[in-house]
């Protein structure tokens, strides 16, 4: 019956619909099959069919499925020169959608509804060939690439009425393109980006309803693809106020999120969008710059705080866990941040620096984050909220964390414990057992590491108990000798 199927498939001048259907279901569960219809040719039938429409527009579908995840049938796709078909294709159903056409007409309106629709599922073919590092290497060659803005941009923000899925898929393939492609890059920013910009603001991100939330994730990734360029960067600050405007309704819509519903997982992609927009403005900004855009004004912390209770042995939330340390970690304290967020802190510091977020790269930003945090200078509001006792958790994680391999995790690691050795005397003593690898370290150690651990130490000998561990270990004379060599460092 398969073979069957596949051999009608290919010998037809057009395969009837329940053919495609047949073949897509079963494409989509067997790697074997798939490989016995790329042996019988089936990638040549494809481009042929491809290059004499119209057909029935399942095909684009049955084509996704039978090319998606798999390099050597997209290498053949493209040898045989496939993607320049489609591009053809796609130019001439772009040239026949007429956005000024009488809603009462309406063969011509439904005519560029279907048009829009055929549009969307080519452009996921192509962003299907920017997934996959090899394809994408190939597919950036292209010179059609550098066009595709100008032929679509407006006339699917025309259709935006009728068609959600087309620009969503765009604007998911441009944030692609901008990545792999410089001269892509080049060309959405030189002549595109203010226009795009002012569309989100006026519009893309004024719309509540669920469909458009893929839509704006895109946005936001693809703005923050734009950051990385410096020229793009300049000309975003340049037109600050509405940089800023869109800034702000973007919080706004993630505030908006509701993220209760286990079942309901639209959201996360606008979120790690968002995430990924000012985690760029974050570490590609001068000081100056991160004052104009992640200022105390913008009240990031306030907007992204809840994601950090996200469920973490829930794959689909790795991502968006990972990107919010990552951007916290950015972040100056403010006083204002603890209100209604004690809770949220002592279940990150528990679960975020434990051997699992270890594992899930989570305590590095972690680590980063509450060195911050943790500064003696916020020492009176942090008191007002946090009592030692609180902290139990946290040193267990931080006594783990000095005996790992991961010097950049363990010097750090050293400063949160200092700051809250500092914070909290009374916490001293949970680090009496470590007092003789911190001599050793500073014994034998080098740079930050020396230093960082050097610091802690000094603050644990404040401790009767941990001074006489300290002297009993010839440590006193470690001490002097790494006082001295704080203050070589200084001079």
């Amino acid at each position: 019956m398969i073979i069957q199927k596949i051999q009608a498939f290919i010998t037809k001048d057009k395969p009837d619909l329940d053919t495609i259907e047949f073949l897509t279901r079963v494409l989509k569960s067997s790697e074997q099959v798939r490989l016995y219809a790329y042996q019988q040719k089936i990638i040549p039938k494809f481009i042929a069919i491809f290059q004499n429409p119209p057909f029935d527009p399942s095909i684009y579908f049955l084509f996704v499925v039978f090319i998606r995840e798999n390099w050597e049938f997209q290498r053949e796709f493209l040898r045989l020169d496939g993607a320049n078909h489609l591009f053809k294709l796609l130019s001439d159903l772009s040239n026949g959608i007429i956005l000024e056409v009488s809603e009462r007409d309406e063969v011509k309106v439904n005519k560029n509804k279907q048009n829009c629709e055929e549009i969307g599922e080519i452009l996921e073919i192509f962003t299907c060939l920017t997934e996959n590092a090899k394809s994408a290497e190939i597919f950036k060659s292209y010179p059609f690439i550098t066009k595709l803005p100008q032929l679509l941009y407006k006339k699917l923000m025309g259709m935006l009425r009728y068609n959600t899925y087309t620009l969503t898929s765009f604007m998911g393939l441009l944030l692609n393109l901008t990545v792999i492609s410089s001269d892509c890059l080049a060309q959405v920013r030189d002549h595109f980006l203010g226009q795009m910009l002012s569309d989100a603001v006026s519009y893309i991100l004024q719309i509540s309803t669920i469909c458009f939330l893929r839509l704006k994730g895109n946005y936001y990734g693809l703005i923050a693809n734009m950051l990385k360029d410096e020229k793009a960067k300049n000309r975003l600050l340049c037109s600050v106020d509405d940089f800023l405007k869109f800034l702000f309704i973007t919080l706004d819509n993630i505030q908006s999120l509701s993220i209760s519903n286990p079942s309901n997982l639209r959201w996360v992609n606008s979120v790690e969008g968002a995430l990924a927009l000012f985690i760029n403005i974050a570490f590609n900004s001068s000081n100056e710059e991160l004052q104009i855009v992640l200022g105390y004004r913008l009240e990031i912390f306030k907007h992204f705080k809840r994601f950090l209770g996200l469920n973490r042995d829930r794959q689909v939330f790795h991502k968006v866990i990972l990107r919010t340390l990552q951007l916290l970690s950015k972040i100056e304290f403010h006083e204002s941040y603890l209100v209604d967020t004690r809770s949220d802190i002592l279940y990150s510091l528990k679960v975020h620096l434990d051997s699992k977020g270890r594992a899930l790269g989570h305590a590095n930003h972690a680590l980063r984050f509450y060195i911050r945090w943790f500064d003696k200078k916020n020492g009176e509001a942090i008191k007002k909220i946090f009592k030692a006792e609180d902290f139990t958790d946290v040193i267990t994680n931080l006594r783990e964390i000095f005996k790992e391999e991961d010097t950049e995790r363990r010097t750090n690691g050293f400063v949160l414990a200092g700051s809250l050795v500092e914070l909290f005397p009374v916490l001293s003593e949970r680090f009496k057992d470590d007092i003789k690898a911190l001599l050793e370290i500073v014994k034998i150690k080098t740079g930050n590491e020396k230093k960082n651990a050097g610091i802690l130490l000094a603050r644990l000998s404040k401790n009767p108990e941990n001074l006489r561990v300290i002297t009993e270990n010839n440590g006193i004379q470690v001490l002097a000798n790494f006082k001295k060599f704080l203050l070589e460092k200084a001079t």
